[in-house]
């Protein structure tokens, strides 16, 4: 009766670290700060988590201007993201798609491409 206790719960605690294996999330890949090396979108993004789980923020810079259209520096705006199907699902304005282009490594978005900056 012991012996089967005792390998009842071995194999409950390999299951339960077999799972931590498998728990590495695809959006790891897109975390960290990205510079644009072509396209006309933000100069540079950064990706971070929210938490644990399968949301993400994506900032970058803004010009922040005055009543009289003078700029008065800048402002960092942060938008939701999301791991949905292997792509990053960014909800701004208009919800866009970012995938990491397995050949160079470059993060690319709908008319722009980035790279992980040094």
């Amino acid at each position: 009766m012991k012996v089967n206790r005792f390998v009842a719960v071995a194999m409950m605690t390999l299951m339960v670290l077999m799972q931590f294996g498998c728990n590495k999330s695809d959006g790891d890949q897109y975390v960290g700060k990205w510079t644009r090396v072509a396209g006309q979108d933000y100069n540079e993004i950064v990706i971070s988590r929210n938490g644990d789980g399968n949301d993400f923020y994506v900032s970058h810079q803004e010009a922040k201007y005055n009543d009289n259209g003078d700029k008065v520096g800048t402002m960092t705006l942060r938008q939701p993201a999301a791991m949905v199907d292997g792509k990053m699902i960014v909800s701004a304005g208009i919800q866009y798609a970012m995938t990491i282009d397995k050949a160079n490594g470059h993060l690319v978005t709908p008319g722009s491409e980035f790279e992980r900056a040094k």
